[in-house]
């Protein structure tokens, strides 16, 4: 139907505004690593740190709004599209999944601990979601074939 469609078409778009939105912060991450090692301690309170800390806030508020929009569209698309029978089984597939990865993320805190490693988890958050945005593309490929 075509307010599947349009639901799809709306997660898909959320998801890479989150991606996009994303990129600045990881390359950021990448390009000033060696630098926050040089700052030490006193990087927080360094005026060159203040840019960087303007791109993460930026770059974190924007993303938020495609995570709350893909949220939003799939979850009415699991409300439209799945079988009430089956809706039960999914979404505590689905709950399942979400929760192991927040435990992921609780397990890369405690093998990074050290904020000078903290691009780690960072980037392999982005992967993730990345890896995310490029399978919900392949499935929206496949329902317009």
């Amino acid at each position: 139907s075509s307010r599947r469609a349009a639901l799809i078409k709306s997660a898909l778009i959320m998801l890479w505004w989150q991606i996009v939105s994303l990129i600045p912060l990881v390359a950021g991450f990448m390009m000033f690593s060696s630098r926050f090692q040089e700052l030490g301690d006193d990087r927080a309170d360094s005026p060159a740190f203040l840019p960087f800390m303007t791109m993460i806030f930026i770059s974190l508020c924007s993303s938020r709004l495609g995570l709350w929009g893909f949220d939003l569209a799939q979850t009415q698309l699991m409300q439209e599209t799945v079988d009430v029978s089956e809706a039960g089984r999914i979404n505590g597939s689905q709950q399942t999944l979400v929760e192991a990865c927040y435990l992921f993320s609780f397990m890369m805190t405690i093998a990074f601990p050290d904020p000078r490693t903290f691009f780690i988890p960072a980037f392999l958050s982005f992967a993730s979601i990345f890896v995310a945005a490029l399978l919900f593309t392949m499935f929206r490929h496949r329902l317009q074939e």
